[in-house]
């Protein structure tokens, strides 16, 4: 059985604070970029923690262990995958559900659902289950009555650049992109996805 946790945005950046670290995935309720709304965020986030019962040890400062172990390798890093539903018309803009996929300390795969209320479900599954998701992540837009949708795939290459899929309807482009200034239509059709966005089991 998977390990699960969920957190709101608030309690994952009051998380990865108190591990000293920052949060290098999406965060839809926060302006990550804004410092004042990063504390905002930080403080609502520690008194939910608080009264969820997720803090321990002496006048309840410590993270729960169960959390901790989930997030401690997610937070501070880039992950190897990343997606998010968006539209056809506007791949750039993310318009719903989106996951990010860390490699965990004993093989498996960290993976964290995030709604766009700002709900994050924070699992660590096995490497085929995680490989599982994203195949049906992609393949999402191609279900009838889903011809406006999109599924944006993505693996950072570095810090400032990525490669990329976009899956629709009417075919899939894949390509490299920078992640300072994304351009989607950069990359070539294609029929299959490349390797590199899907995680291997």
């Amino acid at each position: 059985m998977s390990k699960q946790v969920l957190l709101s945005d608030d309690e994952v950046v009051a998380a990865a604070i108190r591990m000293g670290k920052d949060w290098k995935t999406s965060l839809p309720t926060v302006s990550a970029q804004d410092p004042d709304d990063l504390l905002r965020a930080a403080a609502r986030g520690t008194r939910s923690l608080y009264m969820r019962g997720m803090l321990t040890g002496p006048g309840n400062t410590d993270l729960a262990p169960e959390i901790s172990a989930l997030l401690s390798t997610a937070a501070g890093t880039l992950p190897e995958h990343l997606g998010y539903a968006a539209t056809s018309a506007e791949p750039h803009v993310a318009a719903g559900l989106r996951f990010a996929i860390f490699e965990s300390t004993n093989g498996n795969k960290v993976l964290i659902i995030t709604l766009a209320n700002g709900i994050n479900e924070i699992s660590e599954v096995p490497r085929g289950r995680a490989r599982e998701f994203v195949a049906a992540f992609a393949g999402a837009p191609l279900q009838e009555g889903a011809e406006e949708n999109a599924a944006v795939l993505l693996a950072p290459i570095g810090a400032d650049a990525a490669t990329f899929a976009v899956v629709t309807a009417r075919g899939t482009r894949t390509g490299t992109l920078s992640t300072a200034s994304p351009d989607f239509t950069s990359g070539q059709p294609t029929d299959t996805l490349p390797p590199t966005l899907i995680p291997q089991a």
